[in-house]
């Protein structure tokens, strides 16, 4: 805060958002209080995408790590944010014409994303951009116990298979003497499911709902026997 003439009074206060910079400047005078607001930022359109950001004084990137959210970003090891809900994250203030490392903080990553490489060096020119994209995939499986219902009773496929299809992409989970199986990154969507066991066989059509979690129980799952 600065006092000026006689009894006036002025305070300044910057804050830097991610999408813009804000000043307030505000001045208090004996003929009364003013206020002034000044908003300064720029639109980057990067990848057929385009961002609100603070203003671009040298380079910039986006960041895509293919729809993973809440990923932490480094920029030179020093932190630039975390991914949006689609995967993106644009940071600013690169250095242009020069090296700069750009990183998913592999350290503190959830337990079920998995980085094939979380790094990459990118020189973008003065006030251009570039797109960093980072290999990253949500793991799951999915665990559950499967019976057949033959007649008026249940039969438990013990020692059989489990084969989700869907296109020309099929999901295979061997069954456990219970009839358990376990299936590991299936994507989310409607499956045709066949059960094939030493006494028979059964098919039944299964949907596999879009989750964030590692871990996801699908309960007992019963299909008619052929």
């Amino acid at each position: 805060m600065d006092a000026g003439h006689g009894h006036d009074a002025e305070a300044i206060v910057t804050d830097h958002t991610p999408f813009a910079d804000i000043e307030s400047d505000a001045v208090m005078a004996p003929s009364g209080f003013g206020e002034t607001l000044t908003f300064s930022g720029g639109i980057a359109a990067v990848a057929r995408h385009a961002f609100f950001t603070r203003p671009i004084e040298n380079g910039f990137a986006l960041v895509d790590t293919g729809g993973i959210s809440g990923l932490p970003v480094l920029i030179d090891n020093h932190p630039a944010g975390y991914t949006d809900r689609s995967g993106y994250l644009l940071v600013n203030a690169l250095n242009p014409n020069a090296a700069n490392r750009i990183a998913v903080d592999s350290t503190n990553v959830p337990l079920n994303v998995e980085l094939k490489h979380s790094a990459q060096v990118v020189s973008p020119s003065y006030r251009g951009g570039a797109v960093v994209r980072i290999e990253a995939k949500r793991l799951s499986f999915y665990t559950g116990t499967l019976l057949v219902r033959s007649g008026d009773h249940d039969v438990v496929p013990a020692d059989g298979r489990l084969v989700l299809s869907r296109g020309n992409v099929s999901h295979t989970s061997e069954l456990d003497d219970g009839g358990g199986f376990y299936l590991e990154n299936v994507p989310p969507g409607r499956y045709a499911a066949a059960v094939a066991y030493p006494n028979g066989a059964c098919s039944f059509d299964i949907t596999i709902t879009a989750t964030q979690k590692l871990s996801n129980a699908l309960g007992t799952l019963t299909c008619i026997g052929a």
